[in-house]
């Protein structure tokens, strides 16, 4: 049983690790949809953030706020709010994790 749990395990983690879009795949579509116009190597601003989260969420493009470049913190809270998963993240009482960004 405990070989069966472990297999699984690995299987899953696996599966996982393949699962994740390419940006070869990602930028396309996203340039493509009109979301972003350039999907670059340079920094997203609030203004461009904005309106990539209007095109792609319609009307909800004011819960995005700020001035200046856009860092994965703010990324990952405006996509929280977005996505309406607050009550969920409020759930966790801390998180612990670095960027090479902040």
């Amino acid at each position: 049983m405990k070989k069966l749990l472990i297999s699984t395990l690995l299987l899953l983690f696996a599966v996982m690790t393949f699962a994740q879009i390419s940006p070869e795949e990602a930028v396309p579509m996203i340039e493509g949809k009109g979301i972003i116009t350039a999907a670059d190597d340079s920094p997203l601003t609030f203004e461009e953030f904005k309106t990539a989260v209007e095109k792609a969420f319609p009307g909800k493009g004011q819960l995005i706020t700020g001035t200046g470049e856009v860092s994965r913190a703010d990324f990952a809270m405006a996509m929280v709010k977005v996505l309406g998963l607050e009550a969920e993240a409020n759930v966790v009482e801390e998180i612990c994790t670095t960027a090479i960004d902040e």
